[in-house]
């Protein structure tokens, strides 16, 4: 058994090849899917942090970039000048002059691209008030197509602006995982390593441990996941005979110690 593989598969990456498709998240993803089906402009994603709005955000674009022009800013990134450059360079392979206004550039595309230009803006609450106003301009423009995730404790605030209020299309709640989905997540993920030894430690009991330690929010089952098999792997090197059982309780505790999620 190969621990350092598995926990590979509960780290954050980039990579949507481990994404684990739960109940809630197979129902946010259909409601995105079929909201992009209708005209719209703005697609609004919002939840508590660790709830999976990244993870939607990442499995929407690995899924449609082969079939649309679509572009992940996964960080507040997006600029007035360079990103609207840059997008244009990558669809039609044309080099621009220097200096180029923002009003040159939304007419130059107006002129040169035909298609509809699809843009997902992760962690949108750090965006500044310009930045969220002259977003609010492109939405205007039939070429533009937001997807946008924001923290839920931001939701108020951000639906309440001029710049989104009619405007988005449709929201989209994502919630922490239940208990019954914290089980299920752990468990995929271990089947995804072909880990069945280690699987077999993990009990109704540990799962419970875990949703109470954590509330459901995936970060913190990620990273609680990764240092219990770090635990674990440096024991296992002592006493081989851990299998067979049941993971003890202590270890989970352990980890949660360590992270300062639990004060005994």
């Amino acid at each position: 058994m190969e621990i350092d593989a598995t926990k590979a598969l509960f780290a954050d990456s980039e990579s949507n090849a481990h994404y684990v498709a739960l109940e809630h998240s197979r129902s946010a993803y259909s409601k995105l899917l079929n909201s992009t089906k209708n005209p719209f402009k703005i697609i609004l994603i919002y939840g508590r942090p660790g709830s999976g709005k990244s993870y939607l955000m990442q499995m929407f674009y690995d899924n449609k970039k082969a079939e649309l022009p679509i572009f992940l800013f996964k960080e507040p990134t997006f600029e007035r000048i360079r990103s609207l450059r840059d997008i244009f360079v990558e669809m039609t392979g044309e080099t621009l002059p220097d200096g180029l206004s923002f009003e040159q550039l939304l007419k130059l595309f107006k002129e040169k691209i035909q298609k509809e230009i699809y843009i997902l803006l992760d962690e949108a609450q750090l965006y500044d008030e310009a930045a969220l106003e002259w977003i609010r301009i492109l939405s205007n423009s039939p070429l533009f197509k937001f997807i946008i995730s924001v923290h839920k404790l931001d939701k108020e605030d951000i639906l309440a602006k001029a710049h989104f209020k009619t405007r988005t299309f449709e929201t989209i709640e994502l919630a922490y995982l239940s208990r019954r989905e914290v089980a299920q997540y752990i468990e995929k993920k271990l089947l995804m390593g072909n880990d069945l030894e280690l699987l077999s430690l993990f009990s109704k009991n540990n799962y419970r441990l875990i949703h109470k330690l954590t509330q459901g929010n995936l970060r913190d089952i990620n990273r609680l996941m990764i240092r219990t098999l770090e635990i674990l792997e440096h024991r296992l090197d002592r006493a081989r005979t851990f299998f067979g059982n049941k993971l003890k309780n202590k270890y989970i505790e352990m980890a949660a110690l360590d992270l300062k999620m639990h004060h005994g």
